[in-house]
């Protein structure tokens, strides 16, 4: 049971750092546009914004190098979970308030926030469970090296799946041919 903890605390801390990698190459491919989405939540004071957008850059670079080694994965793991949670904390303020045509910020194209959105952030805060569960854990033998590599793969397209069901929801309840 230990080995089965054990390789799921390796699958969840490299499938996290993978789609914080995809926010960070998000953010900066495009960093005006990550500012203004930081300020379009309007959690912050908009003068804020542009302190706010480095700072949470930054912190998503400590999850990922944090996540990719053993000694820091429970602090990256803790770090995530922080993030994904404030993330949801964020979109449900501008849910709860109807303002649900920000683009979520998420990596990709960009789409609305609804509550999908909040289960996905649930779904990936989650995963910081087994990594801060098993911290230090690393496969034991080029088997489950190769266990971890498919099921973080196979994490990784369910994820970008999902992601684009999201973005075509909300490009759909956009349209007006959705209306029809």
């Amino acid at each position: 049971m230990e080995a089965a903890g054990i390789q799921m605390a390796v699958t969840a801390a490299a499938f996290l750092a993978l789609v914080f990698l995809r926010a960070i190459l998000h953010k900066l491919e495009d960093y005006t546009s990550f500012v203004g989405n930081v300020r379009d939540y309007r959690v912050l004071p908009e003068a804020a914004a542009p302190l706010a957008a480095p700072a949470v850059l930054a912190l998503e670079c400590l999850v990922v190098a944090g996540l990719v080694l053993p000694p820091t994965r429970a602090a990256a793991a803790v770090l995530a979970l922080a993030l994904l949670l404030g993330y949801a904390g964020a979109m449900a303020f501008n849910l709860a308030r109807g303002r649900t045509s920000i683009d979520c910020g998420c990596g990709g194209a960009g789409q609305g926030i609804s509550a999908w959105h909040l289960l996905r952030n649930a779904l990936l805060a989650a995963f910081a469970v087994p990594v801060i569960s098993h911290p230090g854990a690393v496969p034991a033998g080029s088997a489950a090296f190769l266990a971890a590599a498919g099921s973080v793969l196979v994490l990784r397209l369910t994820f970008l799946v999902f992601d684009q069901l999201l973005g075509n929801h909300s490009h759909a309840t956009a349209s007006t041919y959705s209306k029809l």
